[in-house]
């Protein structure tokens, strides 16, 4: 056999080229492989922290709006009792008063 030279191409047999192509491909396979599962974590882990602010978020805006709402409610609830006290006050009526003994007497009057 002679060295290389200009005209001389270097044969593999069919048996070598086999191990080199499964060899390479393997290679090749585990690298894409290795960085799908590298992106996709990547984008699965995004996206798990994406929804954990949302949800976070909208545990906040949630809380904000019952704490309005039972204070708002808490205001009604105080108008009513005053309204209602009011509503008492005037079917007695401003011209007579009760004293402690039970005997009605004329507001103003003695």
């Amino acid at each position: 056999m002679r060295p290389f030279g200009c005209c001389q191409t270097l044969a593999m047999d069919q048996g070598d080229a086999a191990v080199w192509a499964a060899g390479i491909g393997v290679v090749v396979g585990a690298l894409a492989g290795a960085l799908g599962g590298f992106f996709a974590g990547r984008a699965q882990a995004k996206a798990t922290v994406d929804g954990v602010k949302l949800s976070v978020s909208g545990e906040r805006t949630n809380a904000l709006w019952e704490g309005r709402k039972s204070a708002y409610a808490s205001f009604l609830a105080g108008i009513e009792e005053v309204r209602m006290k009011l509503v008492h006050l005037a079917q007695i009526g401003p011209t007579t008063s009760r004293g402690s003994a039970g005997t009605e007497r004329q507001l103003g009057g003695r």
